[in-house]
């Protein structure tokens, strides 16, 4: 189960999360009381490149189920015969019962759901404070990575239990109380870690908001009409060697490029969710795309 981004998360992941573990744990654990996964299964933070991204484009959360790795993947041996229908089946009550649950617009769904959506937040908060313990211990610059995870995160929280308290006004108290817990939470993770949220100042380039006149990923063969063949050999290296620029160039950041949010924003939810990365390479990519005029800046030259 791929998730959303970090800076989309919420409802939908948390009931993906739920239907995916109950679809895939069907066996029984040594004393018949857990149950266990029957397949080999797995939860993988946001990647690119493939259909859930049109959704992620245009501002609506989209998990992916897929199966990985696949070596007849987009060859032609990927027959018929090569298709596991038991997984196909329970990937169907999966999402089936996600649609399900947010069609129902009953008050027990929606107390289901909140209860789902703290977990998972409680989750996350929890995975992250680990990764940054560990990694800022060696480079310090982690810190600044929690500063940005904490902003992006809190954004998430803040918003989705907001959309259920509007949903579902009968359980807004509840809402507002799940709410200031879950922040707590986030906020007690980072002073045991002592680390001290502040506003970011940005350079005069990163205040820069960009727009555009079409939607989805960029992809390489339509750069390649585009621009020089010296540019063109130079990003094709750059995503060959360095592969975590491919989905972060062609995909994520065009997705974050909305005539909304700044060049400095999009820097900060870019680094919230891969860590560490090279912001000159950032920065070089935006250039390229407004001399080419497939972006255009709508405050400032």
């Amino acid at each position: 189960l791929i998730e959303t981004p970090l800076y989309m998360r919420g409802i939908v992941d948390a009931l993906m999360e739920q239907t995916f573990n109950m679809a895939f744990h069907a066996s029984k654990g040594f004393g018949e009381v857990s149950n266990l996964p029957d397949r080999k299964v797995g939860f993988s933070s946001y990647d690119a490149g493939s259909d859930h991204d049109i959704f992620i484009s245009i501002n609506i959360p989209g998990v992916m189920l897929n199966q990985w790795p696949d070596q007849y993947y987009h060859t032609d041996l990927d027959d018929l015969d090569k298709v596991d229908v038991e997984n196909i089946k329970r990937s169907a009550v999966a999402a089936g019962s996600t649609a399900y649950y947010i069609a129902l617009g009953s008050k027990d769904a929606a107390l289901k759901i909140l209860g789902l959506l703290t977990l998972h937040f409680c989750k996350l908060i929890s995975n992250m404070f680990s990764e940054i313990l560990v990694k800022s211990k060696d480079d310090p610059r982690w810190k600044r990575i929690a500063c940005e995870r904490y902003n992006i995160v809190s954004a998430a929280i803040k918003r989705n239990y907001e959309i259920l308290g509007k949903i579902y006004p009968e359980i807004i108290d509840l809402t507002r109380t799940h709410l200031d817990k879950a922040l707590a939470q986030l906020k007690a993770y980072y002073d045991i870690m002592d680390i001290k949220v502040e506003p970011v100042e940005m350079e005069d380039w990163e205040l820069k908001i960009y727009t555009k006149d079409w939607i989805g990923p960029i992809s390489l063969r339509r750069l390649s009409k585009i621009l020089d063949e010296e540019t063109l050999l130079k990003i094709q290296r750059l995503v060959r060697e360095e592969r975590i620029y491919r989905p972060i160039l062609l995909y994520y950041l065009p997705n974050l490029i909305d005539g909304r949010r700044s060049v400095g924003e999009i820097i900060r939810a870019i680094e919230a969710e891969y860590g560490l990365i090279k912001v000159d390479v950032l920065k070089w990519f935006i250039d390229i795309l407004e001399k080419h005029r497939l972006i255009t800046t709508i405050n400032g030259s």
